[in-house]
């Protein structure tokens, strides 16, 4: 690995100014967490709930409303907009999921059934970039002149059918946040949240899946800075680890993984005044917060969390308030979350700043924790 010099790092600074192309932040919505954010098949199957009136989600024919005002828009100026008159008269209707015609399935079918004659509109659902579904045999489900064809795409369609319109996820959402208003008295919380969550999961594909030349050729031009960048992010974390593990070294502290790449915990030993155990210190090395560089924490471990958490329990003793007033002078967090065999005590988010850029001050912060820990000893004894 070379050697950065100063005039490298110069020239990474400023390569650092340079404004960089795009790039969407990332979110999480239930379908994440489901695993399915971008299944055609499980956004169907929400569409079709919510194009179905008689389910109780409240929104009544929101999505329908908001479906056919997207397909007038789409229709002004052209050969459509005649044929469209008979959307008007939809008052009763079904709605089908993947409708089987000629071996073949339509994504959402709905079937206006109030009216003297059948109405269709022919739904394909697409959350990819390229439409290669037979239009011509989903259009064959009735020979009625009643029936559109719509693409629901994330980005611009032409479909190769004149019964078909192409709509985008987003214009449709927009008809459905210009017309939720009306419908959010009769609409559950719940089905409110997951339509919220649904747009920001569609918004996040669109970015996701626009392939923006610009964002190829900004790597092409500037490949070996970048390379540079990484290079440079890793080595700060190696050698933050490294005088991690010579300071735990240095007081004789066993250290606790040691092949983890973010973060290093020392097992404090054994007070011989108190007899304390399973206290463990951890320096974590942070990837993700802007400007906070790296945390400490103290958790308890075994038998001492389940001291320290009765000590909780109880009404707040002089020993405990004094262990927190400790910790609030030195500006450092209680910290509760725990797991199976653990709890945690306290932390603090640092920046590199705290240490002046000189990470042979890291073993000053790192005494600092220790009479944190000497204060807990104490209040384990109580």
């Amino acid at each position: 690995m070379k050697l950065m010099i100063e005039s490298d790092l110069k020239s990474l600074e400023q390569f650092l100014k340079k404004p960089l192309p795009e790039i969407p932040e990332e979110v999480w919505t239930f379908l994440d967490i489901a695993g399915f954010p971008h299944y055609e098949n499980v956004i169907s199957n929400i569409y079709a709930y919510y194009f179905d009136k008689e389910r109780s989600h409240g929104f009544k024919d929101l999505y329908l409303r908001a479906l056919f005002s997207a397909i007038e828009k789409k229709a002004r100026n052209t050969s459509f907009k005649p044929k469209l008159k008979y959307l008007a008269d939809w008052n009763e209707w079904e709605v089908y999921r993947e409708e089987p015609v000629k071996k073949q399935r339509i994504d959402i079918l709905l079937k206006e059934i109030g009216g003297n004659e059948e109405s269709y509109v022919i739904v394909e659902n697409k959350m990819f970039h390229y439409l290669n579904n037979d239009l011509d045999t989903y259009w064959s489900i009735d020979k009625t002149n009643r029936k559109v064809g719509v693409v629901l795409s994330l980005f611009e369609e032409k479909p190769k059918h004149n019964g078909f319109i192409n709509i985008t996820h987003s214009e449709f959402f927009e008809e459905v946040k210009n017309l939720q208003g009306q419908y959010l008295e009769f609409s559950q919380s719940r089905d409110v949240f997951i339509l919220k969550d649904l747009l920001l999961n569609i918004n996040y594909q669109i970015m996701n899946q626009r392939h923006e030349p610009g964002l190829l050729k900004f790597y092409a031009e500037h490949k070996e800075k970048i390379n540079e960048v990484v290079e440079l992010h890793f080595r700060v974390k190696e050698a933050f680890m490294n005088e991690v593990n010579n300071i735990g070294e240095s007081r004789g502290f066993e250290i606790l993984s040691k092949r983890s790449k973010d973060y290093r915990e020392y097992s404090i030993g054994t007070s011989k005044r108190s007899k304390i155990k399973n206290i463990g210190l951890q320096i974590y090395f942070n990837e993700e917060l802007e400007n906070e560089h790296f945390s400490i924490y103290i958790f308890l471990y075994g038998k001492l969390k389940t001291e320290y958490k009765s000590i909780l329990s109880k009404r707040k003793t002089a020993k405990l308030k004094s262990f927190e007033s400790f910790l609030s002078k030195k500006k450092i967090s209680l910290y509760s979350e725990e797991g199976r065999n653990w709890i945690g005590v306290a932390t603090k988010n640092y920046d590199l700043n705290h240490i002046d850029f000189d990470l042979d001050k890291l073993d000053g912060l790192v005494e600092q924790w220790l009479e944190v820990i000497e204060e807990l000893k104490e209040l384990l004894s109580s």
